[in-house]
């Protein structure tokens, strides 16, 4: 986002909604709604078995087979194989939030400030939460 000749923040995602607003002879305003990628998981119901794979594994595959191409698991132990995983008629992301919420996993969005960089962080314990950010706007 630009404001005169520089960069006031810098934005990455999926434009998920886009709109012109009022304008007149000199200068015209747009809306958009920007979501990162995870935004995608909520487009596909699927239908499949995932056998001997454990959540890491189960969880790269949802996220790379929607485009989410940045994400980091940081989990303080390991996460046993699952025999037998199911999903039936769940969106993508309506399945990673259960097989997360059943191991204890949550995530979220991280921003780089002087980049385009973002990543999905995927943890089990607090302790790999940054200890203090600010937020831009």
């Amino acid at each position: 986002i630009w404001q005169g000749d520089d960069v006031q923040r810098r934005v990455k995602g999926v434009v998920t909604w886009f709109e012109l607003g009022e304008n007149d002879k000199n200068q015209k305003l747009y809306s958009m709604k920007v979501c990162p990628p995870l935004w995608r998981t909520g487009l596909r119901q699927n239908f499949r078995i995932f056998q001997n794979e454990d959540i890491e594994s189960i969880l790269g595959t949802i996220l790379q087979e929607n485009g989410v191409t940045e994400w980091s698991p940081l989990f303080s132990e390991p996460h046993p194989s699952r025999e037998f995983c199911v999903q039936y008629g769940e969106t993508d992301y309506d399945f990673l939030c259960r097989m997360a919420a059943e191991e204890g996993i949550f995530f979220y969005e991280e921003h780089a400030q002087k980049s385009t960089d973002q990543s999905l962080v995927l943890c089990d314990t607090v302790r790999y939460l940054p200890e203090s950010f600010e937020i831009p706007w």
